[in-house]
């Protein structure tokens, strides 16, 4: 008979974050009790809202930290629309957001278990840029210097620091038309690793989310523990429109072609510019970050963006984020089902099964 695979005691299960972001993902796994470890993005606002939500216990973010540069540096980058966002001024210096180029998975594998040992889970969570993937660039770049290259990044961290479970997050465009040698070299890559992965498309409103954004979804469980990907079961039936938590009678998207819709219809995926405006009694106003946040599934106190950040920022940050909802269902399923594991508090967890003769132990 197969195996199950199990582990006694307690252990912490801590995250790892690659092209974080904002992390409302991040969040999501708190919230379900896990740890944040480590995370990293290129973009110097994001890093600036991480470092103000994300900490290990004792109160240093987790985000990696800024590299300094050249005050000529900073110009320059800044001069570039390319990298203009990639740089700043933090704590009087000219710096640099940390990149994944500068990890390897292995040295941050060694230095979170220095802060929590190493008798730990890890899940690697991460969601690379899919801007020459969709449909919203009309100039992809799919060659040399094409972000889409990063996907392969993720994997290269992902053989380097060897976590228990890995979530790749993605535009649905990845495995569509016009992508298709990007994502047959990708599965090629992975299909050399340990691990066992499954891929899903999920709809944010399926799993409770405020808004229809899709996101394609891959999974990775290493061979040690001898199981398949499950993914959450949707729910395609209690399903929210805005009416259910927004008090508005009308918003607009603000794409060109569409038309104002009413409380009842579903919210628009949320981009750095969608929606563009809400309507209530004769008032037609801007949605404010508390709103689109709100649409993320984010309550108001859940996260704090720090002043100071350019509007136009916190938005692009908010359109790249993961809906809370559908990474809280995702965790979910990976302790329930997956794990087997119940959370007793401080990060740490147990098994939800005591081993028997046909369980094997990690």
């Amino acid at each position: 008979m197969k195996t199950t695979k199990y582990f006694s005691g307690r252990k912490q299960i801590v995250v790892v974050s690659t092209f974080s972001g904002m992390d409302i993902f991040l969040l999501a796994c708190i919230k379900s009790g896990l740890l944040g470890a480590f995370a990293v993005d290129r973009n110097f606002w994001a890093c600036i809202m991480h470092r103000a939500n994300f900490f290990h216990l004792d109160g240093v973010p987790i985000m990696a930290p800024f590299v300094e540069i050249s005050e000529e540096e900073y110009r320059v980058s800044r001069a570039d629309a390319k990298t203009e966002d990639t740089v700043g001024k933090f704590e009087e210096k000219f710096v640099r957001a940390p990149v994944i180029q500068d990890y390897d998975g292995r040295q941050v594998r060694a230095e979170v278990e220095k802060i929590y040992g190493k008798d730990l889970i890890i899940i690697l969570i991460g969601g690379p840029v899919c801007y020459d993937l969709t449909g919203l660039n009309s100039r992809k770049n799919k060659g040399e210097g094409s972000r889409n290259n990063l996907m392969f990044e993720y994997l290269r961290f992902l053989e380097e620091l060897e976590p228990d479970i890995a979530l790749m997050e993605q535009v649905p465009e990845l495995n569509q038309k016009g992508n298709e040698k990007l994502y047959a070299d990708f599965l090629t890559q992975a299909r050399t690793l340990p691990y066992q992965f499954a891929e899903q498309e999920m709809c944010s409103l399926h799993y409770g989310g405020n808004q229809a954004r899709w996101r394609f979804v891959m999974m990775f469980i290493h061979d040690k523990y001898d199981t398949q990907p499950v993914f959450p079961e949707p729910d395609l039936i209690n399903v929210k429109r805005v009416r259910d938590f927004l008090d508005i009678d009308y918003f607009h998207s603000g794409h060109f072609v569409d038309t104002w819709k009413t409380k009842n219809h579903f919210m628009c995926t949320v981009t750095s510019s969608s929606p563009s405006k809400f309507a209530k009694a004769k008032r037609t106003y801007d949605p404010s970050i508390d709103d689109l946040l709100l649409c993320m599934d984010v309550e108001q106190g859940d996260y704090h963006v720090p002043e100071g950040i350019p509007v136009g920022q916190v938005k692009m940050a908010i359109g790249n984020a993961v809906c809370l909802s559908m990474g809280t269902a995702l965790i979910k399923v990976i302790l329930s089902e997956i794990l087997r594991v119940k959370h007793v508090g401080d990060g740490f967890f147990e098994s939800l099964e005591a081993p028997n003769n046909e369980e094997e132990e990690l």
